[in-house]
């Protein structure tokens, strides 16, 4: 059962910027909306975001980080983490994690 829960959660997390169409997802990428390795480790430090697996957890999410490309970007004026993770099948999938504590 929280698996399923899970899953649906990761679901509705991967369809949401499919949802947000071009807006979404674009503006994540953007290096202008995301901030540095540093910023985003200031950002943690002084509790202004979660740090990115209690964010993960919050969410649901049980899937594998792949990579070191994990990014805090300005998603719709808020913060959330940008990251790569392994779906069912084995191939990489980017998903958009809030970063707000709230």
């Amino acid at each position: 059962m929280k698996r399923m829960i899970a899953i649906a959660v990761a679901g509705l997390l991967m369809g949401l910027p499919l949802g947000l169409g071009s807006a979404g997802l674009a503006v994540a990428q953007g290096e202008s909306d995301c901030v540095g390795a540093r910023e985003a480790q200031q950002a943690v430090e002084s509790g202004e975001i979660m740090e990115l697996p209690d964010a993960a957890r919050r969410a649901g999410l049980e899937r594998k980080f792949i990579g070191q490309q994990a990014q805090l970007c300005n998603v719709d004026g808020s913060p959330h983490w940008v990251v790569s993770v392994m779906n069912a099948s084995g191939e990489s999938e980017r998903i958009v994690l809030n970063a707000q504590g709230n």
